[in-house]
């Protein structure tokens, strides 16, 4: 028998990974992400994939692979001749490595018979957005069955009751059903039966828990009759789960496997060796609170709740309380249902002025009713709190009313001209409100159309990455030692060519997206 493996289209080389395998006459993917690499060549805040269209736009951009393999519901009249065409798979298993976009946010089209595996703690996320959120691409966790209307529009139901999909969770924590059945609006439930095992496969597979910028990660491994493959999904060494991903690398390298197929993001950047550790940020920011006369507004990105609770300790160093939005609570609430972890000490739930509340903010404030704070509340003790927003909190601000202060950016920086001017404009309200500046700098460059431009410059030792350097994935394979490698969501596959000697180069096979590969 033999192992093909096959970089859909709609992955890109550091758009959203979606990969799949088949062996053994059995069939399985490994993420099936958000494709932001197309996105930003066509997208923006006010024009995106129409959620009514199912996967009609996706289709139209390349960002779903061209199978037979998605939601009946999902197909308007004037793509089924199309769709009818594609091949038709059975997937047995959809293995989900965390909950980023870029790794789960298109698996929402997948067909409802396909078992979608995760970790407790990346169901329990992956449920909370899409609570949080709209959108049939994030229905991971449960969907809204939908109807086409005049054969090209799909409506959902504001009655009936959601479907919840058929989920594997690696293990079974108190608490994880409760949460998964649950429904933030009243009008509606969620219909769906208890969470499977690993068991429940028809082949052998394991869950590695590793670090990253999320909590859940895992890579998995999956035994076919020639070996096992490793699939890392994201990963690194510097966070507070680090010792996770040492310990996965050695458990894989007992397994002797024949394929591991490892992410590369940060292979094509020139930086110091190492890197930031998420230690080293919490120890800077610390540096940076301290002394501080006004507000303190925490910007960091979203889900990262890692770096949530570095701010929380900062806070009670400093003697302040950390103040986090409702969208926040609700996601720390989920993530309680998969670890058992209370990380509501020293937290205050920020209650917006609001005519009416989504479901999931109603829930969150009724929840935390002892402990809510309100705009009014934050004008009155400027110096009591540190605040978590983001530019798109800044408008919340005018309210609080307090002139100085301190604006410390914690995140991961620009990557394309629109955020550029994202930056620009944030950079316009921290001028605007006072406040003094830390993580990032504006200065002035040259456009490619010879113009001058602002562009943001990020300060070091504000943020750690969340995935593993140069140095650190040469030690991972080293240490798992595999007979092939597949380099994946990286622009820069050579790498492991390069620099990687206990694997033969002949043995280090880069990927085409759409284009098959076959070991035996």
């Amino acid at each position: 028998m033999a192992i093909e493996i096959n970089v859909l289209t709609g992955s890109s080389s550091i758009g959203g990974n979606k990969i799949l395998m088949k062996f053994d006459g059995n069939n399985v993917l490994f993420d099936f992400g958000y494709d932001y690499s197309v996105d930003k060549l066509y997208f923006d805040s006010y024009t995106n994939v129409r959620p009514n269209r199912g996967i009609h736009d996706p289709l139209a951009f390349d960002m779903l692979p061209r199978l037979g393999i998605y939601r009946k519901d999902m197909i308007t009249d004037d793509c089924r001749d199309e769709c009818s065409s594609f091949p038709h798979l059975k997937i047995d298993a959809l293995f989900i490595s965390h909950a980023h976009m870029d790794h789960f946010g298109m698996s929402g089209y997948l067909d409802t018979d396909i078992p979608f595996v995760a970790t407790p703690m990346t169901l329990a996320l992956m449920k909370a957005i899409i609570d949080i959120t709209s959108g049939p691409g994030t229905e991971a966790a449960y969907m809204s069955e939908r109807e086409c209307v005049e054969g090209f529009f799909l409506r959902t139901s504001r009655t009936a009751d959601r479907i919840g999909r058929k989920l594997i969770s690696t293990s079974n924590p108190d608490g994880l059903e409760e949460f998964l059945s649950s429904s933030p609006l009243k009008t509606k439930g969620i219909v769906r039966e208890r969470c499977g095992s690993l068991r429940d496969l028809a082949f052998e597979t394991r869950c590695f828990e590793v670090d990253h910028s999320i909590y859940g990660a895992a890579a998995f491994g999956v035994r076919t009759s020639d070996g096992w493959v490793i699939y890392t999904g994201d990963l690194r060494t510097h966070g507070i789960n680090g010792p996770n991903t040492q310990k996965f690398a050695e458990e894989a390298g007992k397994l002797g496997p024949k394929v591991l197929m490892i992410e590369g993001t940060r292979a094509s950047r020139l930086e110091e060796v190492g890197g930031i550790t998420e230690a080293e940020v919490e120890r800077r920011c610390l540096h940076e609170c301290e002394g501080i006369d006004g507000p303190i507004i925490a910007d960091f990105g979203p889900r990262n709740i890692e770096r949530l609770e570095a701010f929380g300790r900062i806070a009670s160093s400093v003697g302040r309380d950390l103040v986090i939005t409702a969208k926040d609570a609700y996601l720390l609430d989920a993530m309680k249902c998969a670890d058992g972890r209370d990380r509501f000490e020293g937290i205050r739930v920020l209650k917006l002025p609001r005519e009416n509340r989504q479901g999931y903010e109603s829930c969150t404030l009724a929840a935390h009713e002892g402990s809510i704070i309100t705009l009014q509340q934050l004008r009155d003790s400027p110096n009591g709190h540190i605040i978590c927003f983001s530019q798109y909190d800044m408008p919340h601000l005018l309210d609080v009313k307090s002139k100085g202060g301190l604006y410390l950016y914690s995140g991961s920086g620009s990557f394309d001209e629109e955020q550029d001017h994202d930056f620009e404009r944030l950079d316009n309200w921290i001028r605007k409100l006072g406040m003094r500046r830390v993580g990032f700098e504006m200065v002035e460059r040259i456009s490619h159309r010879g113009e001058k431009v602002m562009v943001p410059e990020f300060t070091p030792g504000f943020h750690a990455s969340g995935h593993a350097s140069k140095e650190v994935l040469k030690q991972l394979v080293e240490t798992i030692r595999p007979e092939y490698i597949i380099p994946v969501h990286t622009q820069n596959p050579k790498f492991f060519v390069e620099n990687i000697s206990c694997v033969p180069r002949e043995n280090i096979l880069l990927p085409e997206d759409g284009k098959s590969m076959t070991i035996s």
